[in-house]
């Protein structure tokens, strides 16, 4: 009896042990399988529901070859991690929220044959889904939900070429495989 009563008493610091020990070792997992920022895309989605594994399996496997990962993860992937959300390299936002995030975005150049989302006379944004007619790319790895959803691009990544001095475009590459997907 005695010792049944000591392992409830100490019932708290078997519970404390294995939730730090869970998150240690997930961290130590997350640096182990992790690769540098040059070497791999982070896309940031807003949506009710996102099949990340399977969006970042098909992304990988259209990538340039000089890229070793893509990353996709939902907004609530980063609500203990606010970095992590303002430097991903392409985010896909409701139009309801995209100017709460806004100065995670870059503004771009607009083209003809795109809608754009416009903050302060700037094209920030992509159309990527339309509520209206349902009608928008990647569906089948993104559930939107009844509202317009922009494309944006990290005003921090380090693949956006000319637009903020980096080495490279390929957030872009990734883009128009995104863009590819009815």
């Amino acid at each position: 009896m005695k010792t049944i009563k000591r392992i409830f008493s100490q019932l708290l610091v078997y519970c404390a042990w294995i939730v730090i020990s869970t998150l240690i070792w997930s961290w130590l997992f997350n640096i182990a399988a992790d690769t540098t920022v040059r070497k791999k895309i982070t896309v940031f989605v807003e949506a009710e529901e996102v099949n990340d594994n399977a969006f970042a399996v098909y992304l990988e496997s259209v990538m340039p070859k000089k890229l070793k990962m893509i990353k996709v993860h939902p907004f609530s992937y980063a609500m203990f991690d606010e970095y992590t959300l303002t430097h991903a390299d392409i985010y896909i936002v409701k139009a309801d929220d995209a100017e709460k995030y806004i100065d995670s975005f870059v503004p771009i150049e607009k083209t003809d044959g795109e809608e754009y989302y416009v903050f302060d006379g700037k094209a920030y944004g992509i159309k990527i889904y339309d509520a209206e007619s349902g009608v928008g790319f990647g569906k089948e790895y993104i559930k939107y939900s009844d509202c317009d959803y922009y494309l944006f691009y990290g005003v921090n990544s380090v693949h956006i070429g000319e637009i903020n001095g980096s080495n490279d475009g390929y957030a872009f590459d990734i883009a128009y495989e995104i863009f590819k997907l009815n």
